[in-house]
């Protein structure tokens, strides 16, 4: 059954902050410094009132609002073996009531305050979540698993608010939830027809189709004979 709506269980709004890592390193991320907030916030175009990203790679036009959902925080706790801060993958959006499984590239969802938002792509595995949570072997895991959260672009500003039931105005095609699409990039290994395919895809950011295609490409040239076969 496709969901109608998605809690924000947590707001989270913050800027990029130095973080020290057990062995000594340190980093600067914004996952460390977003942090949960009482009050709506302003969504506009360019993302989050008040909210900033360390990385330009990972805050481009499609990649304004990053998500995250609840429902895989306790096989992320069993991993690593202790309670996680919340929100441990520097989300903006804590969700409830939806999993990687059912949100879908081309989703649209809308706030009570008016902001209108739409899935893009899964969220691309960062080596910064590890080294922040101090557990070793997190990013391996959760590519494996695959739970990654995904981001949205903003089509309407308007304000977000702890506790709001985001509404799905809209739903993508059912075969490319946000779960399928990290298994044919990580799991499964896209083939040159499903590439052709989400290649057609107008909801799927640019950033991950030529990654896709990336891929299909090394492994054509590394398959014997022409064929394919997964890496």
């Amino acid at each position: 059954m496709l969901p109608r709506t998605c809690k924000v269980a947590l707001l989270n709004i913050g800027k990029p902050v130095p973080v020290l890592c057990a062995d000594g390193s340190s980093f600067t991320s914004s996952i460390a410094g977003r942090r949960p907030v009482d009050h709506p916030v302003r969504l506009e175009p360019e993302g989050f009132v008040g909210d900033a990203c360390a990385g330009r790679m990972h805050h481009g036009e499609y990649m304004r609002v990053n998500a995250f959902c609840l429902a895989h925080y306790p096989a992320m706790e069993e991993f690593a073996g202790r309670q996680l801060p919340r929100p441990a993958m520097g989300e903006n959006l804590s969700l409830e009531g939806v999993t990687d499984a059912d949100i879908r590239v081309g989703d649209v969802l809308r706030s009570p305050g008016g902001a209108v938002m739409h899935v893009t792509q899964p969220r691309e595995p960062c080596s910064n979540v590890p080294r922040f949570l101090g557990v070793p072997g997190m990013l391996k895991w959760l590519v494996a698993q695959p739970l990654t959260g995904f981001y949205l672009r903003v089509l309407t500003a308007g304000d977000v608010a702890p506790g709001d039931e985001l509404e799905f105005i809209e739903h993508g095609p059912a075969e490319w939830t946000i779960e399928r699409l990290n298994k044919a990039m990580y799991q499964e290994i896209a083939d040159a027809e499903q590439v052709a395919r989400l290649l057609e895809l107008a909801p799927l950011s640019p950033r991950w189709k030529a990654s896709l295609a990336k891929l299909a490409e090394r492994q054509q040239a590394n398959a014997p004979h022409g064929t394919q076969t997964p890496s």
